[in-house]
């Protein structure tokens, strides 16, 4: 994201606070990319609440599992987020960043 990489994360929290608000569809795609500037920005807890918005759309997407999960590690919950690892790699069994994050660091409770 262009606003983002500039330095401009309010500016880019705003469009994606736009784009959420005007889309009929992929508004997920949307709560998910917010959810990452925020884990970006070391907000963790706002991010969880993106990606728990992007899953309440769209439950299958293994990647907004994966999101929260990330999100969930940052915060030191490293029980929840080894179980939405599992989710993410139930639905996604080849998605690699899942599996490497699950065997480096959300092992423990």
């Amino acid at each position: 994201d262009i606003q983002q990489s500039l330095g401009r994360t309010d500016e880019a929290l705003a469009n994606d606070d736009a784009a959420i608000r005007a889309a009929t569809e992929g508004r997920d795609l949307a709560y998910r990319h917010k959810g990452r500037l925020l884990l970006d920005l070391g907000r963790p807890k706002e991010a969880v609440a993106a990606f728990d918005a992007a899953l309440g759309l769209h439950p299958t997407d293994a990647e907004a599992w994966f999101d929260a999960a990330r999100a969930w590690q940052a915060l030191g919950q490293e029980g929840r987020a080894r179980k939405l690892l599992d989710e993410a790699l139930r639905l996604d069994p080849g998605h690699a960043q899942a599996r490497r994050l699950r065997s480096e660091g959300a092992t423990a409770d």
